[in-house]
């Protein structure tokens, strides 16, 4: 679908969960298992990791092109580091969301909470791996404003 105003392609929205493990994740909120104080390691590293995927992207190099230490490698794992962040509170709000729903009526809870982790799991996502990139591309570019040099 395109802008009818800027004729601009949309993105494709990412779904990098499958129906199951959505499942799974809602009917864990039901029961317990995911809180707000225990929250799900391997969504976490799930979203966290293919945030940092675009963060890479955007800024155009790894860990691995930079003297350890040096201003553009520190830079990077700052951004990194912040998208790890990210990722848990993300999915705190998401969980108090969820937690939020009525559970008198079982298979309601579970197609609002389906919804609330599609929301946030495929609509968010798709817009913060977006974001992720063109931030990570302009820090990477600042570094060069500022004339500070990539180091060998």
């Amino acid at each position: 679908m395109s802008c009818p105003v800027c004729n601009i392609q949309n993105i494709a929205q990412v779904n990098i969960f499958s129906e199951d493990e959505a499942r799974n994740y809602v009917d864990g909120v039901l029961v317990g298992v995911i809180t707000p104080e225990k929250l799900d390691v391997n969504l976490h590293l799930k979203i966290a990791r293919k945030l940092s995927q675009s963060v890479e992207f955007g800024f155009g190099d790894t860990f691995d092109d930079f003297v350890q230490g040096g201003k553009l490698h520190k830079l990077l794992k700052d951004l990194i580091d912040n998208v790890y962040v990210f990722a848990a509170a993300k999915q705190y709000q998401m969980v108090r969301e969820m937690q939020e729903l009525p559970k008198e009526n079982l298979s309601e809870f579970m197609v609002n909470g389906l919804d609330i982790f599609k929301r946030y799991n495929v609509s968010y996502l798709t817009a913060e791996i977006d974001s992720a990139e063109w931030q990570a591309r302009s820090a990477r570019e600042w570094m060069g404003f500022v004339e500070w040099e990539k180091e060998a």
